[in-house]
């Protein structure tokens, strides 16, 4: 709601418009939406869940990976998947898995 109250504002002070349609409104808050889930909030959270896919291109000071019982692919794929999780960290970087026996299996091996 912030971001919407802020638009109008500089919308008024900027470019003197004083009257908005609803449709640009609801793009304005729907635009923020989407920023949001791109990039994990506001900078009050402190954790930010998401898959491998997602974080790519971006770095984080800390990363847990949650390695799953089955991870689809061969092992060339498991490894890349889990090098991708990875270097995401710039600081630190912790792996948990859900067994023992995992870890003598692709991309641990």
């Amino acid at each position: 709601m912030r971001a919407a109250l802020s638009w109008v504002e500089i919308q008024v002070h900027a470019c003197g418009r004083t009257n908005f349609t609803r449709a640009e409104i609801e793009a304005v808050i729907a635009r923020r939406v989407s920023l949001q889930r791109q990039h994990g909030g506001g900078a009050s959270h402190q954790l930010t869940a998401m898959t491998v896919q997602q974080a790519k291109n971006r770095e984080f000071d800390g990363v847990v990976v949650l390695w799953p019982y089955q991870v689809g692919g061969d092992a060339e794929h498991k490894r890349r998947l889990l090098y991708n999780a990875i270097t995401r960290a710039k600081r630190w970087c912790n792996v948990i898995v859900q067994g023992p026996d995992i870890l003598a299996a692709a991309p641990f091996t």
